[in-house]
């Protein structure tokens, strides 16, 4: 999440949110609260040189620094039911569905204009999936972003390095990274008023 810059204050959206795994990070990082803090372990913890005294020190202060969540809120949507209900579960289990908002929804369909928004996601990437289906999936996703959000930004993560470039949108920000085995790309699309009239088609 800190690779897109989110600094919490726009809002944030993962609007093909699956299991919940983008809103959960969204979450704790709002929260200042590292990752599986409270059940991870780690393989320096087998060291010899290993001191369980100062370890506890470190997360003692680290969790003195977690913050506590007033009137705050992420929002996923998905088209899917079942994913819904998995991202709901999901958090649930965490203890942090109190601050997600999560319905059942087809972002194409957004309605807007949404100002201000902060979107992350992971479109479904499948390689069974013929490749016309995908182009015009990501084509409908970048038509989307520049009818439905003004003056935001989306961060798109993908391991169809081909299909990116379909969204007709100019990314102004490309991060190399992989997604479990796939190698992906984490491109940053900045959405403004005029991003409708004035197509870029994105390149690389």
């Amino acid at each position: 999440m800190k690779l897109s810059g989110w600094d919490g204050e726009k809002t944030f959206l993962d609007p093909m949110c699956g299991s919940g795994t983008i809103l959960a990070e969204a979450i704790l990082q709002k929260m200042n609260m590292p990752p599986q803090a409270i059940t991870r372990s780690f393989s320096f913890q087998t060291w010899k040189t290993y001191e369980p005294e100062l370890w506890e020190e470190v997360v003692d202060e680290a969790m003195k620094k977690q913050k506590v969540l007033k009137d705050f809120k992420v929002f996923g949507t998905d088209i899917d039911e079942r994913s819904v209900e998995a991202s709901k579960y999901n958090l649930a289990e965490a203890g942090l569905l109190q601050y997600a908002d999560i319905q059942q929804a087809d972002f194409y369909e957004t309605q807007g204009p949404l100002k201000n928004y902060h979107l992350v996601f992971n479109p479904p990437y499948d390689k069974r999936l013929v490749d016309d289906y995908i182009i015009d999936s990501y084509k409908k996703i970048g038509d989307t972003l520049k009818q439905s959000f003004v003056d935001s930004e989306a961060w798109i993560i993908s391991g169809n390095l081909q299909a990116l470039k379909h969204l007709g949108l100019r990314a102004s920000k490309k991060i190399s990274l992989f997604n479990g085995p796939i190698e992906s790309k984490f491109h940053k699309f900045e959405v403004y008023a005029g991003s409708r009239k004035h197509k870029e088609t994105s390149i690389n």
